[in-house]
């Protein structure tokens, strides 16, 4: 079956772009897809298809950005407010422990279906599990989610996390 991933992705990125003054239109016509869904973050794309809009993102502001765009998007994630509804969930979670409790409940608003987590582990600083989400497969989408991954703490007021995907 297809994988699909959200286009909260998308919309971070396009809110990221208006938030830096970007003009976006070159880029968006670049990509056969209407806008609305691209900014509509209840909306879901082929996991492929979206990794290949990654890619023209990137390589389009690329001159622009000194740093990896996507890495950059995914940490100020929590300061552009583009998830809907889960920016408001996330800002109400007692600690930062608990938004990563139940990982394959927060990977189901990016990923469809939700992938299954394995080999689960926690403790009071640590959260690690197995994903069958491949870097090698889609390497521009999951840069993003590591670096989504590694400000979630800041949501609540703490200092990012460091997340490692291998």
């Amino acid at each position: 079956s297809a994988v699909y991933f959200s286009s909260k992705i998308t919309n971070s990125i396009l809110s990221y772009l208006d938030y830096r003054g970007y003009d976006t239109s070159k880029v968006l016509d670049l990509i056969d897809f209407p806008e609305e869904f691209l900014r509509d973050p209840a909306y879901w794309v082929k996991a492929d298809q979206l990794e290949s809009w990654l890619h023209i993102f990137v390589k389009s502001y690329k001159p622009i950005e000194s740093t990896d765009l996507l890495q950059e998007i995914g940490s100020k994630i929590h300061e552009i407010k583009s998830w809907g509804v889960l920016d408001s969930v996330l800002r109400m979670m007692p600690r930062p422990q608990e938004i990563m409790n139940q990982p394959e409940r927060f990977l189901s608003y990016f990923i469809s279906p939700a992938p299954p987590i394995a080999h689960l582990r926690r403790d009071m600083y640590h959260v690690a599990f197995d994903l069958p989400i491949s870097t090698e497969q889609f390497p521009l989408t999951t840069t993003f989610l590591k670096a989504v991954f590694s400000v979630l703490p800041c949501y609540v007021g703490h200092s990012p996390a460091r997340c490692e995907w291998t």
